[in-house]
């Protein structure tokens, strides 16, 4: 089916409800707990994609895909929360500290133990304004532009691969989806070795660097350098799924235990307004700007995502949670 205005505001439809249900869902978890709202946010997915079947009109579609998004939100925010810190840590900053060791023992040993450092805000409520003190805010910020930056040029790309395929010469077809989920696959696991071994600063920092280049790349090169262009697009799809890894490491990392999933919630919230903004202005772009201009422009917002992580990103490499954020 080929895509219309209507396929592309389903899609920024879906994208934009990620940014108030992964704020407020990260909000109630890091008050109510991360279990409890983990599994609302796959009931709320899982209920909302099923009744999809039975829809009459496009407006019933609309709706449903807006709980979609405000499930998938939730799920992003307090799952990469429960990956960081796993649930026993939020249980110990709320004073069970019992419960905590009895789920620790009961499922990594005897012999594993929460780390001893202290956390002075731990047994208080987490508050969304927590996030704007000052010793958060410029965490805060960080997380919130970095993910943006990520964000606007993957999902505006793959959203519309075919009309990016079919601008540098390969067509639309098996061989090409092969290849590109091929790159997809070996950059996720390059990730995970390159974020066992690399600082992060320079992870991010790096990878923001050679996706900036790929893509001024593919906006400079001419319509006849066919091969160049598949190159620069192979090195930006493998790149850009290797530095994708981050975005389930670093925003964790960055908060305290009592408002890590609402800080979460918060940058992914942000990435989702700018994949939904992403998702409506690059067929756009291509139209009224052409293609090389369109990729000059997100070769801009990535050069902007390395700039704010030279400026502010913390190396949280080799620290215990509470060290690296900040507790």
């Amino acid at each position: 089916m080929p895509l219309n205005a209507f396929h592309v505001k389903i899609a920024g439809l879906t994208f934009g409800a990620h940014f108030t249900e992964g704020f407020a869902l990260g909000w109630l978890s890091d008050r109510l707990g991360r279990q409890k709202i983990f599994l609302l946010s796959f009931l709320i997915i899982t209920a909302a994609a099923f009744v999809q079947f039975y829809v009459r009109s496009p407006l019933e579609l609309c709706v449903l895909r807006v709980l979609i998004g405000f499930g998938m939100g939730g799920d992003f925010a307090v799952g990469h929360a429960i990956l960081a810190e796993f649930s026993p840590r939020w249980l110990h900053g709320k004073g069970r500290v019992a419960d905590a060791k009895a789920i620790v023992h009961k499922y990594f040993g005897a012999n594993v133990t929460l780390d001893g450092g202290h956390d002075e805000h731990a047994q208080s409520a987490g508050s969304f304004m927590r996030l704007f003190q000052k010793d958060l805010i410029r965490r805060t910020i960080f997380n919130c532009a970095f993910f943006v930056c990520l964000v606007i040029p993957y999902f505006a790309i793959y959203t519309f691969l075919p009309i990016i395929l079919k601008a540098i010469h390969l067509n639309n077809d098996s061989t090409a989806d092969f290849l590109l989920n091929g790159f997809l696959v070996l950059g996720a696991l390059i990730g995970i070795w390159l974020t066992i071994k690399l600082p992060r600063r320079t992870f991010l920092i790096g990878s923001f660097a050679v996706t900036c280049a790929s893509l001024i790349a593919l906006s400079l090169l001419p319509e006849s350098a066919a091969f160049g262009m598949i190159a620069a697009f192979a090195l930006f799809t493998l790149t850009m799924s290797v530095f994708s890894n981050l975005v389930g490491v670093f925003p964790p990392e960055c908060f305290p235990t009592e408002v890590r999933a609402c800080g979460v919630g918060l940058a992914i919230a942000c990435s989702r307004l700018g994949s939904a903004i992403g998702t409506f202005l690059l067929p756009l772009g291509i139209a009224h700007f052409g293609f090389h201009i369109t990729m000059m422009v997100l070769a801009a917002v990535l050069l902007v995502g390395m700039i704010v992580s030279i400026a502010w990103a913390p190396e949280t490499k080799h620290l215990t949670l509470n060290e690296a954020s900040g507790a």
